[in-house]
């Protein structure tokens, strides 16, 4: 259905006051994605054996986006170190409800869920082998179930085996009576088959409720596409024609924030050679199209690579660990499209633990930022790019800007919750509505103050960006830059 209601926001600039007046006609904003636990122990997951001297190398802490500006705070009795595959559920309200490192599910009192105590346990001599959870980025994904109040943990476990397949499976967890988390349904059997583990993404369905998902084969020639419905999981598509790149695979996936594009990062473990991918996506139908693929070097075959898309959808991002790629998806090709737009420029952890701080694997911030985590095992750096929607090094991509207490080589596995039904579609089928939110984040000028920036974070659709700058030139761009003078804003008109 068409959605009528209409968002303003008004900032009114004045010398150096700035005074900010928000008018959100519709829902409460959503904040699912507020938490971000991070940090792991390499050597023992009993907390009580973590001294003062081995909590400033090792330990446990998270990115808070409940404020207006990041917040990184330390949390040294959270019993669960997350490695790399890092999954968590936030409530509508922001408060962290469940969270995963792919071999245990906790509450928000860090308590584990009853008969949770293992999750995807195939292969209990590797589940023993690994402290800090499973060595796969996206290797678990928290998500509601559609139609239902339960929700549903997808997770994917690495078989080094090669004589052994792959397993993805899912657990349900109900809510009761709003007050705690009971396991329902565990290790129920997904798919045993030639599929890739990791990886596991998520967009939501033009309906507005299901959601569609993307698995890769193992020899990486095909991808599936699954739904996820209220009455289960539907092979909707195999698209098959890939480039191959047969083994057990490292990397990261993302659809675009508007749900047309899909992209993936293959790296092949200690080989040279990393794929990436990118689809048009109808998530009216779930199906794949316009295939193309660039090659890019890989230095060393660990968890160094990563891929993302901007918030506007225009630009796919993807690094290795000395280089970030920009591929500008308006381009008449993939390869057209792409630039180098960052290298990494040398700098160490510290003189006495000389470790690089190359890339490593992305997570999209609430905040409209892209965050990048190194892959190096023991640095405490990380990257952020602060205005991902512009073209080239305009992109501001600023390395080791981020001071973190203790190294983390993950980022969270989030759904994209700001995504709402396609109004007007065929498959905009149950009455759902589009309810624009209307939000933005200023920053001004490192070298000029009473220059300020504003910056887009707008979703569910809108359609319409309207700036009064007083000049009698409205202007309609998605972000703008305004100097020391008035400004008038409407914004996010469906």
């Amino acid at each position: 259905m068409k959605s009528l209601w209409t968002m303003k926001m008004k900032i009114i600039l004045t010398g150096l006051v700035l005074s900010l007046f928000i008018l959100v006609e519709a829902q409460a904003q959503k904040s699912n994605d507020n938490i971000w636990q991070m940090g792991y122990n390499p050597l023992n997951p009993d907390t009580t054996l973590h001294t003062p001297d081995f909590l400033r190398t090792w330990g446990f802490y998270y990115f808070d986006f409940s404020e207006n500006e990041m917040r990184v705070l330390r949390d040294d009795d959270r019993p669960m170190g997350i490695y790399a595959t890092n999954a968590m559920y936030c409530n509508d309200a922001g408060r962290l409800m469940l969270y995963t490192n792919g071999q245990y599910l906790l509450d928000s009192a860090d308590m584990i869920i009853p008969d949770a105590e293992r999750v995807g346990n195939y292969y209990p001599e590797y589940w023993e082998a690994v402290l800090s959870g499973y060595l796969l980025p996206q290797g678990a994904l928290l998500l509601p179930w559609p139609g239902t109040d339960s929700i549903v943990l997808l997770t994917s476990l690495f078989n080094i085996d090669k004589s052994f397949n792959d397993i993805i499976s899912y657990t349900i967890i109900d809510n009761e009576n709003n007050s705690k988390y009971i396991l329902k349904d565990l290790d129920e059997l997904f798919v045993k088959t030639d599929m890739k583990s990791g990886k596991l993404v998520t967009c939501r369905h033009a309906n507005g409720r299901d959601w569609w998902l993307t698995i890769g084969s193992r020899d990486g020639t095909k991808m599936y596409v699954f739904i996820i419905e209220k009455s289960g999981f539907r092979l909707v598509q195999t698209y098959d024609g890939m480039i191959k790149n047969d083994g057990h695979d490292l990397g990261q996936s993302a659809f675009s924030p508007d749900g047309n594009k899909f992209g993936t990062i293959d790296m092949l473990y200690w080989d040279s050679m990393t794929v990436v991918s990118t689809f048009d996506f109808d998530r009216c139908t779930g199906t794949l199209s316009n295939y193309q693929h660039d090659t890019i070097a890989n230095y060393r075959g660990d968890l160094s690579v990563g891929a993302v898309f901007s918030p506007s959808s225009r630009y796919f991002y993807a690094v290795n660990d000395y280089n970030l790629y920009q591929y500008d998806m308006q381009a008449p090709t993939l390869l057209e499209g792409k630039k180098i737009v960052a290298e990494y420029d040398g700098f160490i952890n510290s003189p006495s633990w000389p470790v690089e701080t190359g890339f490593g694997v992305f997570a999209p911030g609430p905040d409209g930022r892209l965050y990048n985590m190194t892959g190096q095992g023991t640095s405490r750096w990380a990257h952020r790019m602060d205005d991902p929607d512009e073209g080239g090094t305009a992109c501001n991509f600023r390395q080791h800007i981020l001071t973190i207490p203790n190294q983390s080589r993950c980022a969270p596995n989030f759904p994209n919750y700001r995504l709402g039904p396609l109004d007007g579609s065929s498959c905009d089928t149950l009455g759902l509505d589009n309810h624009p939110i209307a939000k933005y984040r200023y920053e001004p000028d490192s070298i000029d103050y009473k220059r300020l920036r504003f910056t887009d974070l707008s979703y569910f659709r809108p359609e319409i960006w309207s700036w009064d700058l007083g000049d009698g030139s409205p202007k309609s761009q998605l972000h703008i830059i305004v100097t020391n003078r008035m400004v008038r804003t409407r914004s996010a008109s469906q």
